[in-house]
């Protein structure tokens, strides 16, 4: 059986219709803190939100609450990204295809930190990419 998960950072995010159909289309929406706000704006509810919640707004964070959306909080002092724990969150929930969106921007530490993030789903041979404005990033075996 098919799982398909989109996780969204609070990275930069162009609102394309392939980017709204690939976040509609998926069985499970997971937001990494401020990634949060992106789907505010497209009206689109997440599965859950997961991450320390110092990025999200808190009108963001009690509109998902409201809403009813499952919140995994973590505190600021962590050996993983965000970004590090909604992968583990979806490897857990045996998804077999995931992209990453918002995953880059400004922030080359986290741009990067969230690629690396590609070898470990490829070792769990689970197709996965970040897309972007101007990029499908994939990692092969």
């Amino acid at each position: 059986m098919s799982m398909k998960c989109v996780i969204i950072a609070s990275g930069d995010l162009d609102y394309t219709e392939q980017v709204i159909r690939l976040i509609r289309n998926a069985e499970l929406i997971i937001c990494a803190d401020g990634g949060a706000g992106h789907l505010k704006k497209l009206g689109i509810l997440p599965h859950v939100l997961i991450g320390d919640f110092d990025s999200i707004t808190l009108e963001d964070k009690l509109f998902f609450i409201e809403k009813q959306v499952k919140v995994i909080s973590f505190p600021p002092e962590k050996d993983k990204t965000d970004s590090a724990l909604c992968v583990d969150y979806a490897l857990e929930q045996k998804v077999t295809d995931i992209t990453l969106l918002g995953m880059t921007g400004t922030r080359l530490d986290h741009t990067l930190a969230n690629i690396f993030l590609l070898k470990q789903i490829c070792l769990k041979n689970i197709p996965a990419r970040i897309i972007n404005t101007t990029n499908q990033i994939y990692m092969v075996t």
